[in-house]
């Protein structure tokens, strides 16, 4: 159960073969169902990718533990 308050997280993704990202995240709590309420606004350039190129991204997965009164990390 969330208990209140907002979490905002901003991220720059870099490219090896060029461009860069910038994705803005606020989490505002959950919905009437229990889900958690979110807005993402992503800005930036992406390499050229051919057509009929096959894109794999690796699971991934982010712990954050409390570092300070209203801080994480």
């Amino acid at each position: 159960m969330i208990s209140g308050g907002d979490f905002n997280r901003s991220v720059v993704v870099r490219f090896n073969a060029g461009g860069e990202v910038t994705i803005k995240q606020n989490f505002v709590g959950q919905d009437a169902e229990g889900y958690m309420r979110a807005t993402m606004i992503v800005n930036g350039n992406i390499p050229s990718i051919p057509q009929d190129a096959k894109i794999q991204v690796d699971d991934y997965s982010e712990d954050f533990t409390r570092s300070a009164p209203g801080m994480r990390k």
